[in-house]
């Protein structure tokens, strides 16, 4: 039997219900589900381009059809696979798919990992390969930045 509530009370069972899937993103971007680790190389394709945030909160979600839910992830959920070098551009290939050209503020050193902020809820992490491509482009000099056809990008941190 289907309970009789109010518009503002489905939304809020809703929301609990986006809250209570136990759905788990580690920090090098391997998937859980009630502490077990997805193993199908579909199923970790399906999720990882269903990766994104909620477009107000900002809070990490994945996308499955037209249904969501929230995700914990141990760090940002967007993780920088792989880089493109042009003549005219330096892209970011994500974890999701998704490709964002890196901005002219560059890159952010935060201990052993390097972070870039593509867009507004886009602050993505380098995977290890991500950031051995950079060590190919770094500048000769006591500036640490990254060089490439398209143009300088500093390393702050």
């Amino acid at each position: 039997m289907i309970p009789d509530l109010s518009p503002d009370e489905w939304t809020a069972k809703l929301e609990e219900l986006r809250r209570s899937v136990d759905l788990r993103l580690d920090f090098e971007g391997r998937w859980y589900h009630e502490g077990e680790i997805f193993e199908h190389p579909r199923l970790i394709a399906l999720f990882d381009k269903g990766i994104d945030s909620h477009p107000d909160s900002g809070e990490p979600i994945v996308h499955i059809g037209d249904r969501w839910c929230y995700i914990k992830a141990d760090d940002t959920p967007f993780i920088v696979r792989r880089l493109e070098a042009t003549s005219t551009t330096l892209t970011a290939i994500l974890n999701n798919g998704e490709r964002h050209p890196i901005p002219a503020a560059g890159f952010e050193a935060v201990g052993d990992y390097i972070y870039v902020q593509l867009a507004a809820n886009r602050r993505a992490r380098l995977d290890r390969d991500a950031q051995n491509q950079l060590w190919g482009w770094l500048a000769d000099g006591d500036d640490a930045a990254v060089i490439t056809a398209s143009g300088r990008f500093p390393i702050r941190g």
